[in-house]
């Protein structure tokens, strides 16, 4: 398919999974995993599946993962996925040292970042932020040397890459079951997401709701309270968040102030939807989403002089919940890391 080297590094799933699927279109691709995922690969290849039908396997023959990090500096374009904020510093350091200072970047994330870690570190580098609407997770105990490893993307929809140079090249990474767009207003994509998202998650002092609906009154008043706060600093800041799919945030704050229309229309009418992959990731999700979400609004609202009370006080309950590590993943993201 296409010409260009392009080097895919971050976290193992979602860096793997989207090796996997542009190998498989044609492009000449290497995955810089982690060595004891490497080695797994190289003997037993991938497995890619999801919900929609999706089911590939991938191996040696068609996705290069090599041993070494020198490779970067043959590739044309590089690709992080959802390189933690953590492994960034490190991260920035490796592709200063391997990679051509022209090679274009594309930092993909599937939690809304509003300020790149990775930007601090590779200063005048050609650096282009997209979001994913989907979570990749691999399945539980998928480190094992006599079988394939397995990833599994939980939800759809398309990766959104902010516009710039190099078009060809990431123009060229919407490949079957992997679509790609781009767009000139990724940053309100991104507000937008981090308002729906924070829509989705529970008051921290309560429990996940069941699928299809909220039925608490208290939960439905405090995202309308939230959501108000929320777009009346981004107003003042001239941000218009986009939300990713579905009513505008405007039209779901008006919906939700409206106490007689019922929960289940308010759900089907897509004020709320439902990415968690069940209980496990979101109870994940609760547990570090909260300060995720919440410190870009906060940072926000500092900056502009405004002050937002419901945030505080949802920060500050959120600061009391535990971390919790999903079964089955790995954080690593450098390659060569040691478990």
């Amino acid at each position: 398919m296409g010409d260009g080297r392009i080097s895919v590094l971050g976290d193992p799933a979602t860096a793997g999974f989207c090796a996997g699927l542009w190998a498989v279109a044609g492009h000449h691709v290497s995955w810089h995993a982690p060595a004891p995922l490497r080695h797994q690969f190289l003997h037993h290849g991938l497995e890619l599946i999801d919900a929609n039908g999706l089911d590939a396997r991938v191996g040696p023959d068609v996705l290069c993962c090599p041993a070494e990090p020198t490779t970067l500096g043959q590739a044309d374009m590089v690709i992080l996925c959802d390189c933690p904020p953590a492994d960034c510093p490190d991260m920035a350091a490796l592709l200063s040292r391997h990679c051509r200072p022209q090679v274009p970047v594309l930092s993909l994330r599937s939690r809304p970042c509003v300020d790149d870690p990775l930007a601090g570190g590779l200063g005048g580098w050609s650096l282009r932020p997209g979001l994913i609407p989907w979570e990749v997770h691999a399945d539980a105990g998928y480190v094992r040397a006599d079988r394939a490893l397995r990833f599994r993307r939980h939800g759809s929809g398309p990766v959104v890459v902010a516009a710039g140079g190099h078009s060809a090249l990431s123009q060229g990474l919407d490949v079957p079951c992997l679509e790609v767009t781009e767009q000139a207003d990724v940053s309100g994509r991104i507000w937008g997401r981090i308002l729906t998202d924070l829509a989705q998650l529970p008051p921290p002092e309560t429990s996940p709701a069941p699928t299809g609906g909220q039925r608490d009154p208290q939960w439905r008043g405090l995202v309308a309270d939230q959501l108000q706060e929320a777009l009346m600093v981004l107003h003042q800041a001239g941000i218009r968040p986009v939300p990713p799919s579905g009513l505008p945030l405007w039209m779901r704050l008006r919906i939700l102030r409206m106490r007689f229309v019922p929960d289940d229309l308010v759900w089907r009418l897509g004020v709320w939807t439902d990415r968690t992959a069940g209980p496990a990731i979101a109870q994940t999700a609760m547990a570090s989403g909260w300060d995720e979400l919440l410190r870009p609004l906060l940072d926000l609202g500092r900056r502009l002089g405004v002050s937002m009370p419901i945030h505080k006080a949802m920060a500050a309950q959120a600061a009391s919940l535990p971390a919790v590590q999903l079964e089955g993943d790995n954080p690593a993201a450098l390659p060569g890391d040691r478990p």
